[in-house]
């Protein structure tokens, strides 16, 4: 079902118009490939270390450093310059929302298995459709296709979590 949705989900067109090809792909199966491995490297680490707050914290403080010497290695410093107050605002908001979402994620996996907890959080893409048709209208289109591919997409989420 997960593959099913991917598939009926990619062939449609962006907000310009532009048909999204396989290459689109590359970006979001390497984010769910490493983020899948980080989540056995944190619970391993709630197991040696068995807080869920700390856990957070050092794998948030990880990837501030990794990101912030990529921003100076990439020559993007000036680049801080353009940030408006309105899209600090969503970052800021989109941080805070990160950090709950991280503080709930590492207190489930501390107190669950990770083949349970993971794929449930990891359902977050109607929460993510909603917000996109109610707040995104403007800029992404909704349409039956992109929801039945999400649907079919939480339902194999639901699958795996079932089968565990």
């Amino acid at each position: 079902l997960i593959l099913l949705g991917l598939e009926s989900g990619h062939k449609q067109e962006s907000a310009d118009g532009k048909k999204i090809r396989y290459r689109y792909l590359f970006y979001p199966v390497m984010a769910s490939v490493f983020y899948g491995l980080s989540v056995f490297f944190r619970k391993l680490g709630l197991n040696v270390l068995g807080s869920p707050i700390l856990g957070a914290a050092f794998t948030s403080g990880t990837s501030w450093l990794i990101l912030t010497a990529s921003l100076v290695a990439g020559g993007h410093v000036k680049q801080l310059s353009q940030v408006t107050k309105q899209s600090f605002i969503y970052f800021l908001l989109g941080g805070l929302a990160t950090c709950v979402a991280w503080y709930s994620f590492f207190n489930a996996l501390h107190i669950g298995k990770v083949s349970i907890v993971t794929p449930i959080a990891t359902s977050y893409s109607l929460v993510t459709l909603f917000f996109s048709y109610v707040l995104l209208r403007k800029v992404e289109r909704i349409n039956r296709r992109i929801v039945a591919a999400t649907l079919l997409v939480v339902g194999g989420i639901i699958l795996l979590s079932l089968a565990t």
